[in-house]
């Protein structure tokens, strides 16, 4: 609760770092009532502020309708800002709109570079995605040897699909 005191505070005087905090507190009912209404409203101005993980929030916020109305279309213009700073959360997210035409034209040539960006850094959602891509040849040349070792990564990072798609091709992670 005086977390959430402090980080009010530093939001009140336009802290980017700390309307997101708020944000967080807010959207799980840490310290405070859960409020997701008030906790978009506070990624909302920090986004708007230029804070990446912010704009990942928001988007995520319009993605899933939890404090606005659902639109996919905010969703993909937050998410471009947010993977354009470097947040590979925000390109794995980016990718899946661009792969399924979620908010934006499908457009699976960007999607396979956003993915290999975000699974290059760890990301093991990115990680499982792009296994999938290989797997499937689906916007990349066929390739199960480079598919298998995208979802063995994945899977010892605890990603559960990545774990059952190599159970069903028979590998081991």
């Amino acid at each position: 609760a005086l977390a959430v005191e402090y980080y009010r505070k530093a939001a009140d005087q336009g802290l980017a770092s700390a309307r997101n905090a708020l944000g967080h507190c807010l959207r799980l009912g840490t310290g405070v009532a859960k409020d997701e209404w008030e906790a978009t409203a506070q990624f909302k101005m920090a986004a708007e502020q230029g804070h990446g993980e912010a704009q990942l929030n928001l988007g995520y916020a319009y993605y899933r309708g939890s404090g606005v109305r659902k639109d996919d279309v905010e969703a993909v213009r937050w998410y471009r800002k947010s993977a354009n700073q470097g947040n590979v959360v925000a390109q794995n997210n980016l990718a899946c709109c661009l792969r399924d035409g979620e908010g934006c034209p499908k457009d699976i040539a960007e999607a396979v570079e956003l993915f290999e960006k975000s699974a290059a850094a760890g990301d093991p959602n990115a990680q499982c995605s792009l296994g999938s891509l290989y797997e499937n040849g689906d916007g990349v040349r066929h390739d199960l040897q480079r598919a298998v070792s995208l979802y063995q990564s994945s899977a010892r990072q605890g990603h559960a699909t990545a774990r059952e798609n190599l159970r069903r091709l028979g590998k081991s992670w």
